[in-house]
């Protein structure tokens, strides 16, 4: 839901196993081949990265795994070596203490095969215990004092009250709020609000991010803000409410958001987009000149949803989805089966279900890959002679195979608009190349699945208002001929110096003279160009503070005592 990812988190869909992440990773990392070449000339003079690793390549495993240790060109685990003399205390069956991950020596000559030592050790039984004993709640921290005193220990006069913890963390959270507010405040930054509606056990949140420059040198990210209990209802009124007093415990003024606020991304929900009544439709009227921007991503995934001609493919991959995970013995005849081919089974998921096409692209690789086994399988069992004359069917299999094409263009697709660096601009770019290598697809192949594509793609994904004052001043859309470039983009320049509450007059001007006189950019200009980072787009990173806010378990405590605030926890 915004234009950045929070990492938070990895843009690349879950897969079941480590061979599937690697053939996922591969996938997305074959566009920024070249760019990668100056850093692992770097990471080769230095001597401290990994054999084959980047610089780039070790913050984005760091990011994913924050317990890797990376000394010397070798890894480690700073969890299992925390914890290793509490599970010296509990070893038994299963629980293997690495000593080289302790140590710090783990070690390969091979990219590949350092990945999958990896997720080896993610994997195994000591690492997550570790995990676990690091992440102990905090509830627990009064029988273990009182179990150190037992033991002789001397504790010395600490709290030793999970509710002065709790008071302790949230008296942090304020503070790192407040002093996050007043530094945005400081260097005068413009801000973007991404949020969106979360469940945890049972009531309604809602979680909200700042999109802004953290450092005043242009260092734009995003920043969770708040998780906000909706005690009043879900309704648009109700959010709007708790979203501004929020903002406003926060230190964001009315005459702040005036002028500095201008964006909100949410995902397509009408109570947060509806035309008359709506959390945006709200905000507008108080703040006119704040852009909306509805989840880029987001969008693509109900394009693909809504794809005519697809119900029938659908179904069958949904029955072969029943038929093989959940059943045991049917799972293993498949293997059986595919073990007289000699080929490997992929697993088969479900299609068109949940958000992130790369997984109905993995079911439609699957369906493809494992088409001769599911084939022999059915040929075993009366009961699946149906099932049979369907698969073998070549409508079917010409579907399949276009299928698998297109859902390959959309996972790639995806997978861009859900980067770090990806701008909005450039997602539009994206999108339309997309549109272009379908288009160009259908010339060849005139399916109906193709235009269908293509005509919820264009429908879904049109280039708004805002994409277009983007554009303006921007020169990979400026005409060639000069006698075009005199008036381009004025219209456009117009309307984004309104936005930013900036001399529209002055902004024309400036513009001009910079097109034609190759002068310095003007305010409005600079504005834009922070303000093109500052606009939110893709929603996979709040993903993160879904993840968080859902795993937090509320504890029993007095009604006097201040109750727990849930976002000083994910702050």
């Amino acid at each position: 839901m915004g234009l950045l990812l929070t990492k938070t988190e990895d843009p690349i869909p879950p897969s079941d196993s480590p061979e599937e992440q690697l053939e996922v990773e591969a996938e997305c990392s074959e566009g920024t081949a070249g760019a990668e070449v100056t850093l692992a000339a770097t990471a080769a003079s230095t001597g401290d990265l990994p054999a084959g690793w980047t610089t780039k390549q070790v913050g984005e495993w760091k990011d994913r795994n924050p317990w890797l240790d990376i000394k010397a060109g070798k890894l480690g685990c700073l969890v299992c070596k925390k914890a290793k003399t509490l599970l010296l205390s509990e070893k038994g069956p299963g629980l293997h203490l690495a000593e080289e991950w302790i140590s710090s020596d783990v070690i390969s000559s091979e990219a590949k095969r350092l990945r999958k030592k990896i997720y080896k050790h993610r994997d195994s039984q000591a690492h997550t215990r570790s995990v676990e004993i690091e992440r102990l709640s905090y509830k627990k921290l009064n029988p273990l004092m009182t179990m150190q005193e037992f033991n002789g220990a001397e504790v010395g006069n600490i709290h030793k009250s999970d509710h002065a913890c709790a008071e302790i963390i949230s008296h942090i959270a304020k503070e790192m709020r407040c002093n996050f507010v007043c530094n945005v405040k400081e260097i005068d930054s413009r801000v973007s609000i991404t949020i969106d509606e979360s469940t945890v056990h049972g009531s309604p949140y809602v979680i909200i991010y700042i999109r802004c420059d953290v450092s005043g040198k242009g260092d734009v990210d995003n920043v969770f803000l708040d998780l906000v209990e909706l005690t009043d209802g879900v309704d648009a009124e109700s959010i709007y409410y708790s979203m501004m007093a929020s903002l406003h415990n926060a230190g964001m003024s009315d005459d702040f958001l005036k002028t500095h606020l201008i964006s909100i991304a949410t995902d397509g929900a009408a109570v947060l987009t509806g035309k008359a009544s709506g959390l945006v439709f709200r905000l507008k009227e108080k703040f006119p000149n704040v852009q909306s921007v509805h989840c880029v991503a987001h969008r693509l995934e109900l394009a693909v949803k809504e794809v005519a001609g697809t119900n029938q493919f659908e179904f069958f991959i949904s029955k072969l989805y029943s038929l093989y995970n959940q059943s045991t013995r049917n799972a293993r005849l498949l293997r059986e089966a595919a073990a007289e081919l000699d080929m490997e089974i992929l697993k088969i998921g479900q299609i068109f279900t949940i958000r992130w096409v790369a997984s109905s692209f993995k079911t439609g690789k699957a369906v493809w890959k494992d088409f001769p086994a599911l084939a022999l399988h059915f040929k075993t069992r009366q009961k699946y002679k149906g099932l049979l004359k369907h698969l073998a069917n070549s409508g079917f299999v010409e579907d399949l195979a276009v299928m698998k094409d297109i859902l390959r263009e959309l996972q790639s697709l995806s997978l861009k608009l859900q980067k770090r660096e990806m701008l909005l601009v450039d997602s539009s770019l994206a999108i339309q190349q997309t549109i272009n290598l379908i288009e160009g697809r259908a010339k060849i192949n005139r399916s109906q699945f193709y235009e269908s594509v293509i005509a919820s793609l264009t429908k879904r994904l049109p280039e708004s208002n805002l994409v277009l004052m983007l554009k303006a001043p921007d020169k990979r859309f400026w005409p060639g001929e000069q006698e075009d470039l005199i008036l381009h983009g004025e219209p456009e320049v117009h309307s984004l110096a309104k936005a930013l509450v900036e001399p529209t007059r002055e902004a024309v001007e400036q513009f001009q003279d910079w097109k034609l006189q190759c002068t310095a950019l003007g305010k409005t200009l600079e504005a834009r160009n922070r303000l093109r980072k500052d606009i939110p787009f893709v929603r996979s990173w709040i993903k993160a503070g879904h993840r968080l806010s859902s795993s937090w378990k509320p504890g029993r405590q007095p009604q006097e005592v201040e109750p727990r605030h849930l976002w000083s926890i994910l702050t």
